[in-house]
């Protein structure tokens, strides 16, 4: 009997220690969120495409109190995007403004420090389209419009130019068929701008864990009904006695019977004492 209170306290202890070091090690934490625009502006509309649920769980998650651990803000990516209809400085421009206008909003529910934020403008994003084709089985002329625009990719890799007139070749591209499913199906995807978010969790060091204490709630001992009449007139009533009684439960569950008292002094000060018998012993023949 006594071997097997051993093995189970051993047991114990060493889970304990295992959680708290598991607890302990930073982990890593990534949150993003999609907005969308509509076509040709930059005015963030909560009503298109579910912005405002989009928008409200980001903003509960930069401004939420986390109780019982840290989150360090680490990185911040904004990324403007725009459809490829309309002229090239017209696009560079709505996707600048629209990253922007997405940040300023966001920046009101949590601190967003300017040295942790890299703006990402794409302008015409050529490569967006090329992933949303891949994705899409009723592209009409699929394989076609995909070489068709992996070639305008590669030509604009040094920078786009409008003498290249893109969009009036793909306009016509297979008498126009694939850009007019595009610009109905593809292109609003190509207009939502996106913030991205890296955090590193980490345990607080206020907070001990696994540390669960099972309190009575505090309530006054002297009725106020006892008070004296001073001449005045005003019944005065002498102070409420405070106190708690409160044990520690993973020491319980360790067998180490334990107890604590907590006294109210005032003023947001009060004075506690604490009492614990640790049965374990240790000598040259056993250790239980």
């Amino acid at each position: 009997m006594l071997m097997r209170t051993r093995g189970l306290v051993i047991l114990l202890l060493t889970a304990v220690l295992l959680s708290s070091v598991r607890m302990g090690q930073a982990q890593e934490m990534r949150d993003s969120v999609k907005i969308y625009f509509r076509q040709g502006y930059s005015t963030l509309d909560k009503s298109l495409h579910g912005n405002s649920a989009a928008l409200q769980r980001i903003a509960d998650s930069l401004s939420v109190n986390y109780a019982d651990s840290i989150y360090i803000l680490q990185k911040i990516q904004v990324v403007g995007g725009a459809s490829p209809e309309g002229s090239i400085p017209l696009n560079r421009r709505l996707s600048e403004k629209r990253a922007k206008v997405l940040f300023a909003y966001l920046s009101q529910y949590g601190a967003l420090p300017d040295s942790l934020t890299t703006f990402y403008f794409l302008g015409r994003d050529w490569g967006g389209l090329i992933r949303l084709v891949e994705a899409d089985d009723e592209v009409p002329y699929r394989e076609e419009t995909l070489e068709f625009l992996r070639d305008i990719q590669e030509r604009v890799k040094g920078g786009e130019d409008a003498a290249d007139n893109n969009l009036g070749r793909l306009s016509r591209f297979k008498n126009g068929a694939p850009y007019y499913y595009m610009y109905r199906k593809l292109f609003p995807e190509l207009r939502a701008s996106r913030i991205h978010l890296w955090y590193k969790k980490v345990r607080n060091p206020i907070l001990p864990p696994l540390i669960l204490v099972a309190e009575t709630p505090r309530v006054p001992v002297a009725p106020l009904a006892m008070g004296l009449m001073p001449a005045g007139g005003t019944p005065s009533y002498p102070k409420p006695f405070y106190m708690g009684i409160k044990t520690n439960m993973l020491y319980d569950v360790l067998l180490v019977p334990n107890i604590g008292a907590e006294f109210y002094l005032g003023r947001n000060w009060s004075i506690a004492g604490d009492w614990m018998y640790a049965w374990w012993k240790k000598d040259r023949v056993q250790w239980y």
